[in-house]
């Protein structure tokens, strides 16, 4: 409730997608008219060297929360280990001590994954497209307005075997990673922008 009477006290709220600003507004008793979605103000980090020195392998961003689903990123490795056992699967959690080391790992892999459940902006995945990652997201939550179709999976995909697919055929993709890599960068570049103008106007 406390939380309700801040945001409904406040003059504007800025969300990130159009998901959040529905899923704030059909769970709490907010005025919508107050949410602006203006997209989160993120940047590339590192500049990419080589898009072609990557390993074949996948990796999983994110924090090991359940709505993250980590254990489905441990039965993908546990398939691809009798089908296709040269490509490797590594979570971040388990190799990177600090934030540099997070967007080093980054850099490596060809491939990064989500299986998550709840997420308002996915700003992990981002920055697997930022360090030269092919994404594949499910097409749920933010994901479905931020991603390109051939990035995103349904219910009941094969997900062992799109990896696999697109590892293998990783130079195919990537005038669509540009794609994507350039909308993701848009949003960032434009969201402090598109506050301005709303504080403006108030």
């Amino acid at each position: 409730h406390a939380e309700v009477g801040m945001w409904n006290s406040v003059d504007a709220i800025f969300v990130a997608t159009n998901f959040h600003k529905q899923l704030l507004c059909t769970n709490r008793p907010i005025i919508s008219s107050r949410v602006h979605v203006t997209g989160f103000p993120i940047y590339p980090r590192h500049k990419i060297t080589d898009m072609f020195d990557k390993q074949d392998s996948i990796i999983f961003p994110h924090r090991l929360n359940e709505e993250k689903n980590p254990k489905s990123f441990d039965i993908l490795k546990m398939c691809l280990q009798d089908t296709d056992p040269d490509i490797a699967c590594v979570k971040t959690f388990d190799v990177c001590k600090s934030k540099d080391e997070y967007y080093q790992e980054l850099m490596k892999h060809k491939l990064a994954v989500s299986f998550a459940d709840q997420e308002t902006w996915g700003i992990a995945m981002q920055e697997c497209v930022f360090a030269g990652c092919l994404p594949l997201v499910p097409d749920r939550l933010s994901y479905s307005e931020m991603y390109l179709e051939e990035f995103k999976y349904d219910p009941g995909t094969d997900v062992q075997a799109v990896c696999s697919y697109m590892i293998r055929n990783y130079h195919k993709f990537l005038p669509s990673w540009q794609e994507q890599y350039n909308k993701l960068k848009k949003a960032g570049e434009t969201a402090i922008a598109n506050q301005k103008v709303i504080m403006d106007q108030l």
